[in-house]
C-alpha cells in the first residue's frame, strides 16, 4: 500500500492477484466476445426474430458488452501490467464502463416494459420496433451523458512504489457526490419501472387466466 501527498490511498495488487487478473480476463473476453458475436450473428440471419423488438435490445446489450470486451478490458490489463496509467486510459476505461453499464440497465428495464406491450397490444410491432430504435439512441445519449463525470473525474496519478514510479487511476473529488446521488436515483427509478411493469403483466396473466377458466367452465356446462 503506497500513499501520495494528496493523502489518497491505493491498493496495490500481490503477485498472485496480478497473475491472476493477467490470466483471467483474456479469456472471460475472448469467451464473451465469441458469445456476443455468436447472438448478434443468430439474430441478423434469422428472419423471424429480426422482426421482434426483443432482438433490437437483446442486440443492443451485446453491443454494449463487445465495447467493453474490446476496449475497456485491455486498457485496464495494460494499466494492471505496466501500472503506467495515463489520464486517457483512466478516463476511457472508466468512462466506457459506466456508458455500457447506463445503457445495459436501461435496456434491461425497457425490456420489462416491452414485454407488457406485447402481451396488452400483441399486433403493434412496427411501432414497437419504432419505439425500440428510439429507446436504443436514447439509452446511448443518457449512458454519455451520466458519464461525463467520469470522462472528467478519473486521472492518473503517480506513486513512490519500492522505488518506483508507478501510475494508478484514481477518481478526485470533482462530482463525486452528485455521482453517488445520480447513480442512486437512477437504479431506484429503474428498480421502480421494471417492478411496475411486471406487476401489470402478473394481473394481465391472472386476468387472462381467470377468463380461461370461466371459458372451459361454459364450455363443459354447454357440453353436457
Amino acid at each position: 500500500m503506497s500513499t501520495n501527498n494528496s493523502s489518497e490511498v491505493i491498493f496495490l495488487l500481490s503477485p498472485g492477484e496480478l497473475q491472476f487478473f493477467n490470466v483471467s480476463l483474456p479469456i472471460i473476453s475472448i469467451v464473451g466476445l465469441f458469445i456476443n458475436v455468436v447472438v448478434i450473428w443468430v439474430i441478423v440471419t434469422d428472419r423471424g426474430m429480426r422482426q421482434t423488438t426483443a432482438s433490437i435490445y437483446i442486440v443492443n446489450l451485446a453491443v454494449a458488452d463487445i465495447l467493453v470486451l474490446i476496449v475497456g478490458v485491455p486498457l485496464w490489463i495494460y494499466q494492471l501490467v505496466s501500472k503506467n496509467a495515463e489520464d486517457w486510459s483512466c478516463q476511457l476505461t472508466f468512462g466506457l464502463s459506466y456508458v455500457t453499464s447506463v445503457v445495459s440497465v436501461l435496456t434491461l428495464a425497457i425490456i420489462s416494459y416491452d414485454r407488457f406491450h406485447c402481451v396488452m397490444q400483441p399486433f403493434s410491432q412496427d411501432s414497437g420496433k419504432r419505439l425500440a430504435y428510439k429507446v436504443v439512441s436514447i439509452s446511448w445519449l443518457v449512458g454519455s451523458f451520466l458519464a461525463i463525470p467520469f470522462f472528467v473525474g478519473y486521472k492518473a496519478q503517480h506513486h513512490e512504489v519500492t522505488f518506483q514510479i508507478s501510475a494508478f487511476c484514481v477518481y478526485t473529488r470533482f462530482f463525486r457526490q452528485e455521482v453517488m446521488i445520480t447513480d442512486l436515483i437512477i437504479i431506484v427509478l429503474l428498480i421502480i419501472i421494471s417492478t411496475y411493469f411486471y406487476y401489470k403483466l402478473c394481473r394481465v396473466a391472472r386476468a387472462q387466466a381467470a377468463l380461461i377458466k370461466k371459458d372451459l367452465k361454459l364450455l363443459r356446462v354447454n357440453v353436457i
